[in-house]
C-alpha cells in the first residue's frame, strides 16, 4: 500500500478548517474514512483515491483515502450524469474483489451484489486494452499513480427475457411464492384495501394454503374457479377480471417462475454478483430488488445470529455465507423513489435499520437525490458526492452529508463558502467525501479504476 503514488500535477483545493475525527495512518500516508475504532488501522478496506486539498493545520494533501469495509456502512453516492458515481461503485466493487494488488486490504469472507439498473457493470473484473481508445486514458491513470492488482470476474445474473450482454449470463427468475403481498400490490398496480388488493392477497392466501410453491397459472386457476373457495365468495367477477388479466402479463414475461433461487449464489462468500436489469420494466426492476434485498437480509440475519450461538456454545463456527455483504444500486431513485413507492422503498428502509447486525452494508447511488425517499439515506454515515448543477439535487444531497461542509473553501483562486457553489465546481473525478465521525467534508480525488467501465460515452 505505501507504494502508491502521488498523482503528477493538478491544483489544490484549500480549506479552512482541519481535517480531524478519521484514522490516520502518518507514516504511510493513509487516511481512512468509516472507520469506527481510531486505535488500530481497519482490518479491511478499500482504497478509493487521494486528498484533493490542502489545509492550513493539517497536511493530508495526496494522502490515500481508504473506505472501511469491516464496519457495516450505509454509503450515499450522487452526482449528475458524467462525473463518476457509476465509476465510484465500480471502485468499491473492485475493492472488495480484488485477488491481489495495492488497492485493497480486506481478508475472505466478502461478497457483493450490485443491482445495475442499466446493465454498465458487465465488463467489471475484465483486462484493459491499452490500443482501445476508452481504455488509453485509464491504463495512462494507472501507470501514473501506480494502482495494481487484478480483480476476480463478477457472476453475471440475466433475467430471463432479457437481451444477453456477454453470452456468459446465468439466467434468472423470480419465485412466485417469493412475493410478499407488498410485491404483488405493486406489481397490479393496486393498494391493500382496494377490491383487486383484497382479491390478490385472498387468492395468495388460498394458494400458499392448498400448494405452497405456487405458479402464477395456480392463481389464475383459482380465480378462474372461484365458486370452489369460500374465501373468494364476495368478491365480483370484475374484480378477478381485472386480476387475470394482469396476473397473465406477468406470466409472459417469463421472469415469475418457479425454481431455485440465486439467493444461494450471490450469498457465497468472496463472490461478486451483478444482475442486469436494464431491460426490465421499472416496476418490475422494484419488484426483483425488494425480493431479492429481502432474501438476503433475512438470510444474513439468521446466519449470523447463528454464529453468534455458536461462539457461545461451543457448536462449530458455519462459514458458509460472507462474513460481510455489500449491496449496491445504480440509480436508486427509480426503485426507491420519493414519489409513489414501490415495493422496495419498504424492505430498502428495512435493510437500513436492521443490517447493522446482520455485517450488510448498503450502497445508494444517484443522478437525482432529491428523487429518492429520504427515509432510505436517514442513516448515512458516509457520502460521496459529485457535481450537481439543479439546486434541489444540490439541497438534498447537501443535507445528506453527515459531517459539515468547511466554512470556506478556495477553489480556482475563488473563495466559496456557499455549498451549491462548491458543488458546482468539482470537475469529473472529484467529490466531497463526508463520514459521519469526522470534523468535515473534504475533497476527494478519485482513483482509475483496474477494469474496463462499461458505461461512458458512446462509441462512434
Amino acid at each position: 500500500m505505501s507504494d502508491l503514488l502521488k498523482p503528477i500535477g493538478g491544483n489544490a483545493y484549500r480549506g479552512k478548517e482541519p481535517i480531524e475525527g478519521v484514522f490516520v495512518d502518518s507514516v504511510g500516508k493513509h487516511l481512512v474514512v468509516g472507520q469506527r475504532d481510531q486505535s488500530k488501522r481497519s482490518g479491511a478496506s478499500i482504497f478509493l483515491g487521494k486528498v484533493g486539498e490542502r489545509v492550513p493545520s493539517t497536511e493530508y494533501f495526496d494522502y490515500n483515502v481508504w473506505l472501511d469495509a469491516e464496519f457495516p456502512h450505509v454509503v450515499f453516492i450522487a452526482g449528475k450524469r458524467g462525473s463518476g458515481k457509476s465509476y465510484d461503485l465500480g471502485i468499491m466493487l473492485e475493492g472488495l474483489s480484488a485477488t491481489d494488488g495495492n488497492f485493497s486490504m480486506k481478508p475472505s469472507g466478502f461478497s457483493s451484489v450490485l443491482f445495475d439498473l442499466q446493465s454498465q457493470f458487465w465488463a467489471l473484473g475484465g483486462t484493459l486494452n491499452g490500443q482501445l481508445a476508452a481504455d488509453v486514458a485509464q491504463v495512462d491513470k494507472l501507470a501514473k499513480w501506480n494502482v495494481k492488482g487484478a480483480v476476480k470476474p463478477p457472476v453475471l445474473f440475466l433475467p430471463v427475457g432479457s437481451t444477453p450482454i456477454t453470452g456468459t449470463e446465468r439466467p434468472m427468475t423470480v419465485p412466485p411464492n417469493s412475493l410478499e403481498l407488498e410485491d404483488w400490490l405493486s406489481l397490479l398496480g393496486t393498494k391493500r384495501f382496494e377490491a383487486m388488493g383484497q382479491a390478490i392477497a385472498t387468492c395468495r392466501q388460498v394458494a400458499v394454503r392448498t400448494k405452497p410453491n405456487f405458479e402464477i397459472a395456480d392463481l389464475v386457476a383459482i380465480l378462474q374457479r372461484p365458486q370452489q373457495y369460500q374465501d373468494l365468495a364476495t368478491f365480483q367477477q370484475s374484480t378477478f377480471d381485472a386480476v387475470l388479466w394482469r396476473l397473465m402479463a406477468l406470466d409472459e414475461t417469463g421472469l415469475f417462475k418457479g425454481g431455485q433461487s440465486v439467493l444461494d449464489d450471490i450469498l457465497t462468500p468472496d463472490r461478486c454478483s451483478i444482475v442486469l436489469m436494464r431491460d426490465l420494466p421499472e416496476d418490475l426492476k422494484a419488484v426483483t430488488v425488494a425480493v431479492l434485498m429481502r432474501q438476503i437480509e433475512r438470510a444474513m440475519s439468521r446466519h449470523h445470529q447463528q454464529r453468534k450461538v455458536a461462539a457461545r456454545t461451543g457448536a462449530p463456527d458455519d462459514r458458509s455465507k460472507p462474513s460481510r455483504m455489500w449491496v449496491m444500486i445504480d440509480e436508486a431513485h427509480l426503485v426507491c423513489p420519493a414519489g409513489d413507492k414501490t415495493s422496495a422503498n419498504e424492505v430498502i428502509v428495512d435493510y437500513v435499520k436492521r443490517g447493522r447486525d446482520a455485517g450488510l452494508s448498503l450502497v445508494l447511488a444517484t443522478q437525482q437525490p432529491s428523487a429518492i425517499d429520504a427515509s432510505a439515506i436517514s442513516q448515512v454515515d458516509v457520502t460521496i458526492l459529485h457535481k450537481l448543477t439543479i439546486d434541489a439535487d444540490i439541497a438534498a444531497a447537501t443535507a445528506r452529508l453527515p459531517a459539515p461542509l468547511p466554512s470556506s473553501t478556495r477553489v480556482r483562486e475563488k473563495d466559496i463558502s456557499d455549498p451549491k457553489l462548491l458543488v458546482r465546481e468539482l470537475a469529473p473525478g472529484e467529490a466531497l467525501i463526508s463520514d459521519s465521525e469526522a470534523s468535515r467534508t473534504f475533497v476527494l480525488r478519485l482513483r482509475p479504476r483496474v477494469s474496463p467501465h462499461g458505461g461512458g460515452e458512446p462509441m462512434l
